[in-house]
């Protein structure tokens, strides 16, 4: 079997502070305001071959992170696609724990919003890693280009 050319995801990020936080940063806590940063998009994430007799190498990327400030209660971190992924394709966000907050790990996304970080407590802002992870199947062929965006929310915990 010779090599295949698999698949290429180009991933852009949103982020979105809940409705209620943004009322309440806007009129009156002013630096103290709960907010979520990401860094940037990262690279385009691309499958390009699969050796003989094996499953294609899934692509990693950790470039980008994020920056939490939470003001007022506890919060969470969710992720969601903008679209469903092509059949034999998956794209695994993690986010690394910030200090007070909690991980949930290798998370698999789809367009239902997804827990990534819980338990977000009051604090100064605090930064961490975002890695991406594409990952295809030999029964997913050749898939076009294509490109999603991931939305990131700050919204209320539990």
């Amino acid at each position: 079997m010779s090599e295949q050319p698999g698949c290429l995801l180009v991933v852009t990020r949103l982020w979105r502070v809940a409705a209620a936080a943004l009322l309440v940063a806007g009129s009156r806590l002013g630096a103290q305001a709960t907010r979520l940063d990401v860094s940037g998009s990262p690279g385009n994430l691309a499958v390009t071959s699969a050796p003989a007799g094996f499953q294609p190498a899934a692509v990693i990327d950790a470039s980008t992170q994020y920056s939490v400030r939470v003001h007022g209660g506890t919060k969470k971190i969710t992720a969601e696609l903008s679209a469903p992924m092509p059949a034999g394709v998956s794209l695994t966000v993690t986010l690394s724990a910030v200090s007070g907050g909690t991980s949930a790990g290798p998370v698999t996304l789809d367009t239902t919003p997804r827990d990534v970080v819980v338990n977000l407590s009051n604090g100064a802002d605090l930064s961490a890693t975002i890695t991406y992870q594409l990952t295809t199947t030999t029964e997913a062929g050749i898939v076009a280009a294509q490109s999603r965006t991931v939305t990131f929310s700050l919204v209320n915990y539990p």
